[in-house]
């Protein structure tokens, strides 16, 4: 059956797949010992959890399904699907997640072009379909396939996918009618349309640090809105590709004036000074943004700074 192969997951780094898939993990990705309650670790240490958060925030380089099955590991055989590039299976059920991993990663927010990710959508829920897949499953999470032994890896030694190759295996007329809300990546662009909508009038009266500061409880507010949210780290990375652009030339030559830019950005590196002021209620210091994004005090302000220090 395609010369699946079960390897030991001490040893991932010996598989050429594991290694792509840990290279291709969020820097600081979530993790969890059991469903439900997440966090987020640096992902040497979070790839010994049992669970893990695969893709980027800003980007999905690979396709999973959650296959409740207890042949699972077996069902693109049977169904006659595309083969997956890696299958991690529960022993006490049979039930597994199978990856996909795509030849070129396709962008979810920013200036990433609609056409790849409408692609990407079509190719998923065709291939969800025909893997019979869980519907409810969003990819958010997988079983963990490196160093854990409670669960069973197998590769297939299948190359990167194109989307057209995929297609071509396909049946491309099973898009679901959904809302943004329920559908997986529409839950990036509409949260990111949403937002940036807000952001653009405030450009001008706000430097990076405060736009930001000013953009990440709205767009999480709006996240809270999703029957299943994005995680913290991607809302806080779609609020940062909005700011930044708020910062780019290419905004500013058809928006707001450099000079009252640099002003702002002045006022905003001030205010960061210490202050004999009582605690304000909105300031980032009472509100800590941090822990809602699910990121450490020192990576929030780092990434202030250092986009406050570009401009």
């Amino acid at each position: 059956m395609d010369n699946l192969q079960r390897v030991d997951p001490q040893n991932w780094r010996e598989y050429p797949v594991l290694q792509a898939l840990y290279d291709d993990l969020p820097e600081k990705p979530y993790c969890s010992l059991a469903k439900g309650a997440c966090f987020v670790q640096p992902k040497e240490f979070a790839i010994k959890k049992n669970y893990i958060q695969p893709n980027h925030p800003a980007v999905m380089r690979w396709l999973w399904f959650d296959i409740d099955d207890p042949n699972a590991l077996f069902a693109y055989y049977y169904l006659n699907t595309p083969v997956p590039n890696l299958i991690i299976v529960n022993p006490e059920n049979g039930h597994a997640h199978a990856g996909f991993r795509l030849r070129v990663e396709v962008g979810l927010t920013g200036e990433s072009r609609l056409a790849p990710i409408n692609y990407m959508r079509a190719v998923y829920y065709a291939l969800r379909q025909a893997l019979n897949a869980d519907a409810g499953y969003v990819g958010n999470l997988i079983k963990n396939p490196f160093g854990t032994e409670i669960w069973q890896v197998y590769i297939s030694g299948k190359k990167d996918y194109d989307l057209k190759e995929l297609s071509d295996m396909l049946d491309l007329e099973v898009l679901p009618k959904t809302s943004d809300n329920d559908d997986i990546f529409g839950r990036n662009k509409a949260l990111f349309d949403h937002t940036r909508h807000i952001a653009y009038p405030l450009a001008s009266q706000h430097s990076y640090r405060t736009l930001l500061a000013e953009l990440l409880p709205i767009a999480t507010a709006y996240n809270a809105t999703y029957p299943i949210p994005l995680f913290g780290n991607e809302v806080y990375t779609i609020c940062k590709s909005i700011a930044r652009y708020c910062y780019s030339a290419k905004f500013n030559n058809g928006n707001v004036s450099q000079a009252h830019r640099e002003v702002q950005s002045m006022r905003g590196r001030k205010g960061g000074a210490k202050s004999k002021r009582k605690p304000v209620a909105t300031s980032e210091r009472t509100l800590k943004p941090w822990l809602e994004l699910g990121i450490s005090r020192a990576t929030y302000y780092r990434d202030l700074n250092k986009n406050d220090s570009q401009k």
